[in-house]
């Protein structure tokens, strides 16, 4: 259920919910919308589930809806008695409040839409490379306004030395790998890959969303 709306509330703004700060990057004319967690979960190996065999068995197929995602695996380790510290990523997402949620990929797709600045629609089934300008005025306001609230740019990760880094999301395909955006340093090319639950370590970075 979105919270109640905030008063001339715009994209780029930080708010603060339940002690949580975000940054919004999506609202409608009602004062509702969808923000991300300027802070994120970083350097965790097997930062989606370990072992992976119980990861297979969580339903999170939504593309659309990140938050039956997150309910999915919640509702897995509840109900086969297992630890939520066996996903790291939702572990951390639940320790913000009851409303945060890991992005399914479509929601992801619309925060990658807002970072890059622009309207454009890109084939996002396609796993091809593209150039991502992170000197362009929108990439480099939106991660200074994170920055400044004392977060994380949005892809960033100061151990990666120069190996690719990602953000994942909660949605897995029918052979359970993970969608995740990538990001080379070194040539600053982007894309979204299917990725085995495996190979989402340290260098991948968990997100939180949360709508208003």
């Amino acid at each position: 259920m979105a919270h109640a709306q905030f008063e001339d509330v715009k994209k780029g703004d930080i708010i603060e919910i339940n002690g949580t700060k975000a940054i919004v990057f999506r609202v409608d004319g009602n004062g509702h919308g969808s923000a991300m967690s300027i802070n994120a979960l970083r350097g965790r190996e097997d930062a989606w589930a370990t072992p992976k065999k119980d990861a297979n068995n969580i339903p999170a197929y939504s593309e659309t809806d990140g938050m039956a995602n997150t309910q999915a695996v919640y509702d897995y380790a509840r109900s086969n008695g297992i630890s939520l510290s066996n996903f790291p990523a939702f572990e951390w997402c639940n320790s913000l409040g009851p409303s945060w949620y890991i992005p399914s990929i479509k929601q992801m797709e619309m925060f990658v839409n807002y970072i890059l600045g622009n309207e454009q629609e890109y084939d996002w089934d396609s796993e091809d490379e593209m150039e991502m300008d992170v000197e362009s005025l929108t990439t480099k306001e939106i991660n200074e306004r994170i920055l400044d609230a004392g977060g994380v740019p949005f892809i960033a990760n100061t151990i990666s030395g120069g190996r690719t880094m990602g953000v994942y999301t909660s949605t897995k395909n029918s052979d359970n790998k993970v969608y995740v955006y990538t990001m080379n340093p070194k040539t600053n090319m982007w894309s979204f890959k299917k990725m085995s639950i495996s190979s989402i370590g340290k260098f991948m970075m968990g997100r939180a969303f949360i709508d208003f």
